[in-house]
């Protein structure tokens, strides 16, 4: 899959480079934009097109950066208040193994749960309970 990432990537940067050599007439124009406001109107300086296409793409470039933020924050604030919640879910079932425990009479108490589950464990105590 790495390897097709990389094709992937040449060949897209291969199709850019080959665009602009083959346009560098346009690319290397030179033009004014203007802006034009009720009040007033403005013209930026001669520029070249390479120059505005890029500063325009890399305009969009943060706009999607930062509408991507937000959404990483949700979700930053969502895993956190899952986690608390799983914790709380953890220690409930902890509690309640001690209280099957201490009901059973059992001597051992049952080992904190780990977040991992051990079949073969599992099985043991399955075997001793029946």
């Amino acid at each position: 899959m790495k390897k097709v990432k990389i094709a992937f990537w040449v060949i897209l940067i291969a199709f850019f480079v080959l665009i602009v050599y083959q346009n560098q007439e346009f690319f290397m124009a030179k033009q004014s934009l203007k802006i034009d406001l009720a009040l007033q109107t403005y013209y930026t300086p001669d520029t070249q097109n390479a120059v505005i296409c890029a500063a325009f793409f890399l305009l969009g470039f943060l706009i999607a950066y930062i509408s991507g933020l937000t959404e990483r924050f949700r979700s930053g604030k969502t895993i956190k208040g899952l986690n608390a919640t799983n914790q709380t879910h953890r220690e409930q079932v902890a509690l309640l193994k001690k209280e099957v425990d201490a009901l059973k009479g059992a001597s051992a108490p049952s080992p904190a749960p780990t977040g991992e589950t051990d079949e073969k464990a599992t099985e043991e105590a399955t075997a001793q309970n029946a």
